[in-house]
């Protein structure tokens, strides 16, 4: 039973991460409602809010909760950016940004070794709850992706905009192409972890 219940909170909490990266991420990035019509104020408040994970009135983060919050702050704790450059043709607009941060396919390679051990250590020789192994959980994640063990990332992103009702909105067409930017190597550590999953 222990061994269940700790392999088991290694889920819920990388199922945190996995909501964060489809709620919220994405739903920031792709529906920001700034006042401003200029690109470059629009792409510097979304990036704020991913950076302090501030929720704003004049932002669609309503859907996330305080769990997922946090975690988006630890995700982009080391995010930042650069414009290239950027051009306007009336209604669309193209953005060339260099983005960085830290790599999540070793992010993640790490943290599922780390917290493998936790929740196995506990299991054997612990009796924590789920909420303490959480706790345990989260310190582990934000301990790596902190560490200098980590490298830093930078991708160069080509986005394409739209402005609708006085605003700037990233295009679904660079959507992923974004969400790859901001968390560089996230989708293919999570690609091969439910490979691994799949074969077990």
């Amino acid at each position: 039973m222990k061994k269940e219940r700790g392999a088991g909170a290694v889920v819920v909490f990388f199922g945190i991460i996995l909501v964060l990266l489809i709620v919220g991420v994405v739903l920031i990035l792709m529906n920001s409602n700034n006042e401003t019509a200029k690109v470059e104020a629009d792409v510097t408040e979304m990036f704020k809010t991913l950076q302090t994970g501030e929720i704003d009135n004049n932002l669609d983060m309503q859907s996330l909760n305080e769990n997922e919050v946090m975690s988006m702050k630890v995700l982009t704790s080391n995010l930042s950016y650069s414009i290239v450059s950027k051009e306007v043709n009336g209604e669309e607009a193209t953005v060339v940004m260099d983005i960085t941060n830290k790599d999540m396919k070793q992010v993640l390679g790490y943290y599922m070794m780390q917290a493998y051990s936790i929740a196995m250590t506990n299991a054997l020789h612990g009796d924590a709850s789920e909420e303490e192994l959480n706790k345990q959980f989260q310190e582990k994640f934000q301990e790596i992706i902190n560490s200098d063990q980590v490298e830093l990332k930078t991708t160069r992103v080509t986005l394409k905009m739209q402005k609708k009702d006085g605003k700037w909105k990233v295009k679904e067409e660079s959507g992923n192409d974004l969400l790859n930017a901001v968390l560089p190597g996230f989708q293919d550590a999570v690609s091969g972890i439910n490979n691994l999953f799949q074969e077990n």
